[in-house]
């Protein structure tokens, strides 16, 4: 007897089951806007954190944090020369609020300008 078409059928079963396309038609409804039914998962509202970092010379810098993963270390002044941090944790702070903003806002690799760095150092 041949068997190939009933294993055939057994994996193609396995893989595409019940549970599998009752999921899929799931995965479709939350996606359709005008769906009354809509799935939010956690990555649809990642929550962003930040943690104070020592850095070299007293200063300070930074992790970003998704989900608590590290998504961006920064020990360094964005943008400027050299290997300090910023001189009060306070300024190290305010910079990770203003990066934590712009990836919630959809820029992805956030940057800092020379004058958001200045405005935060002074």
């Amino acid at each position: 007897m041949n068997f190939g078409p009933i294993i055939t059928f057994l994996i193609f079963l396995s893989l595409f089951g019940p549970e599998k396309l009752s999921a899929q038609s799931s995965e479709k409804t939350a996606k359709n806007p005008n769906s009354s039914k809509v799935k939010q998962t956690k990555a649809d509202n990642p929550i962003y954190t930040y943690k104070i970092l020592n850095s070299i010379d007293n200063s300070f810098g930074y992790n970003i944090l998704k989900d608590g993963r590290v998504i961006i270390r920064q020990t360094n002044i964005p943008g400027r020369a050299g290997n300090k941090g910023f001189e009060r944790s306070k300024q190290a702070g305010k910079a990770a609020e203003l990066m934590i903003q712009k990836i919630k806002s959809g820029q992805m690799p956030p940057t800092l300008s020379k004058g958001e760095i200045e405005n935060i150092i002074h």
